[in-house]
């Protein structure tokens, strides 16, 4: 199949992409943000944009927006705490941000610059972001469980409208299925304080000597940390997405379904570019994603690091 909405309105397709939010929340459960995300896209009379939160959204992401007419996305503390969970979060935070806090894997950047730049300051701001999510191979991992997953499901939906998606698919699972359908990538800018301490050290006594102080340790604590999760939601054109197909019946011949025969229209037949020209006929319109947190993880907050001179 060359294109799977080949001679189908633009209208008749944005309720299509309408339905198949529903859909989706099969596979992520009640309260689905992956589903509400595509919904707010499809819905851009019903945006409004923060311009506080989207000046930090294109200040990490430059992107050309506008924040004042770009609407905006609040993520909910569930959502976060799924996205943390589930995806590659805390595996980032504590082997790539914490060595750079700390000036373990550069002694240029992080807390040692800042205190030689000023040496009789002990509580330093650090901020530090890049992009995360789901690496490749996981990725396809990920596409194959959701076409499995679409299957099932969609023979239930026929056959067994009552059915419970937990004897489907495990919570942990729709967990997953929302972060990475709803978010897959995203930026984590996150802003920490570091409180520096220090310590002497004695030499061990020596025949003839005095018992001077060593140089100080220098040890620093983690006193706070603030991430802050953006992503602009838009669609390359270019690229496909596996989706269930919500007018699934079965039945070749269902009267108003585009192919009703089909349980999930796999990527190759189904890229974004529809998606993109929504924009031009006002039917839909990217925004900014933008969730924020204060951490209390102890894995994060680290307690008395010796830093390294």
């Amino acid at each position: 199949m060359a294109n799977f909405f080949e001679g189908i309105s633009l209208s008749r397709i944005h309720k299509w992409y309408l339905d198949c939010a529903k859909t989706i929340e099969s596979l992520t459960g009640s309260n689905s943000t992956a589903s509400q995300l595509l919904t707010y896209y499809l819905s851009p009379d019903k945006q409004h944009a923060d311009t506080t939160k989207n000046k930090v959204c294109l200040q990490v992401l430059e992107n050309g927006a506008n924040e004042y007419t770009t609407g905006t996305y609040v993520l909910s503390e569930d959502y976060l705490k799924k996205t943390k969970e589930q995806s590659n979060y805390y595996n980032i935070m504590q082997k790539t941000y914490i060595p750079i806090f700390f000036s373990e894997t550069n002694i240029n950047k992080g807390i040692i610059p800042r205190r030689k730049n000023f040496p009789n300051k002990d509580e330093f701001e650090i901020p530090w972001v890049q992009s995360l999510g789901f690496s490749s191979f996981e990725t396809v991992g990920m596409i194959n469980d959701l076409n499995s997953y679409i299957d099932k499901i969609s023979d239930k939906q026929i056959h067994d409208k009552d059915f419970n998606i937990s004897d489907i698919v495990p919570k942990d699972k729709q967990d997953k299925f929302d972060v990475f359908v709803g978010l897959h990538n995203y930026a984590v800018q996150a802003e920490v304080k570091i409180k520096l301490t220090s310590a002497y050290d004695f030499k061990k006594p020596r025949a003839g000597s005095d018992n001077k102080l060593e140089p100080e340790s220098i040890f620093g604590s983690i006193k706070s940390w603030k991430s802050i999760f953006i992503d602009y939601y838009d669609f390359n054109q270019e690229v496909g997405f596996t989706l269930p197909n919500p007018d699934y019946t079965g039945n070749k011949s269902s009267p108003g379904k585009i192919h009703p025969e089909m349980k999930k229209v796999d990527y190759d037949d189904l890229k974004h570019g529809s998606l993109v020209k929504m924009i031009t006929a006002g039917l839909a319109k990217p925004f900014f994603v933008y969730g924020e947190c204060q951490e209390t993880d102890n894995r994060l907050l680290i307690k008395n690091r010796r830093i390294k001179k």
